[in-house]
């Protein structure tokens, strides 16, 4: 206790020397903090899913045509979703816009039209109300949308009477059935989407496979590897070439993991800046260490000098 009664007098009676350290250590610290913040939310956290690592895009691939990674059509989307046994479940999603009338004022707003399975899928329920049912997936359900949290509170000012109620979406009564979480994002980390409907298909009428437009994610059964899965998808788009040589000839599949498809190359950035900053850090300690060897080193002179008296 003496010691440290001697250690903040002493402080106090060096004001410059106190605020030098202190400053140095408070920058290489928040900097620290600032990036391992980035580095939790961005790569070791990045999806706030059910058991993300079971989460993969597919992707259509043509490599004569140098397309590693294109969206895919409803009738090929379809024929995956059936014939793969590797998948627990898929959905197929796509981005799209609504103008949102509210008090007479339309605003663009960002939406999502996603097959019904999409939320089960990610294994996130709404906060309040329901998401789609896999017999929404058919023609009919359409004006359907499930809120983001973001705009339940910001659009409906968090108004649980939200549910049930026709919301005017480019001038069409739309059905809010529920409200998303909050915190929750998909595509993952995109908040500006506002609002998802039903990616509603007719299985007897699909557009033609050359028509590529919808995104897919899949989830892969209990104890089935990313090797397996491709293995099985690169079968069935090698079957999908035979049966359909004038849309599917030339075209397989590319399979990546969900987390690494958000993150790319932000990963080793992100790393590269943490230690860059850490490095940082030790830099302040020593420079620290060094501060007070220096001041240990003139009060040792000067107590010499006055012994010597």
């Amino acid at each position: 206790m003496n010691h440290l009664k001697q250690t903040i007098r002493s402080l106090i009676h060096r004001p410059g020397f106190t605020a030098l350290v202190v400053s140095t250590l408070a920058i290489a610290i928040g900097a620290n903090s600032a990036i391992f913040s980035v580095l939790n939310g961005v790569v070791l956290e990045p999806l706030p899913y059910d058991e993300p690592g079971e989460l993969i895009m597919i992707w259509e691939s043509n490599p004569s045509q140098g397309l590693e990674q294109s969206t895919t059509s409803a009738a090929t989307f379809v024929d995956w979703r059936e014939r793969s046994e590797a998948f627990e479940s898929m959905a197929a999603y796509r981005y799209r816009g609504y103008t949102l009338t509210l008090d007479g004022v339309p605003q663009r707003i960002a939406s999502v039209e996603t097959a019904p399975a999409l939320f089960d899928l990610l294994g996130v329920s709404p906060l309040i109300g329901r998401s789609f049912t896999a017999e929404e997936e058919a023609p009919g359900s359409e004006r359907l949308v499930v809120l983001s949290h973001g705009a339940w509170e910001n659009r409906f000012g968090a108004d649980p009477s939200v549910l049930g109620r026709a919301i005017p979406l480019d001038g069409e009564p739309h059905t809010v059935v529920g409200v998303m979480p909050r915190g929750f994002t998909f595509p993952p980390g995109d908040t500006d989407v506002e609002v998802w409907s039903p990616l509603t298909m007719d299985l007897e009428n699909l557009l033609s496979r050359p028509h590529r437009m919808y995104n897919t994610l899949g989830r892969v059964a209990d104890g089935v590897t990313e090797q397996r899965a491709r293995s099985e998808m690169e079968s069935i788009a090698a079957e999908l070439a035979r049966e359909y040589p004038e849309s599917n000839d030339g075209w397989s599949v590319t399979l990546v993991p969900a987390r690494d498809q958000l993150l790319g190359d932000t990963s080793a950035t992100v790393w590269v800046l943490f230690g860059a900053v850490s490095l940082v850090l030790l830099i302040g300690c020593v420079n620290v260490a060094n501060l007070l060897l220096v001041r240990s080193a003139e009060r040792s002179k000067s107590a010499a000098v006055s012994a010597a008296f």
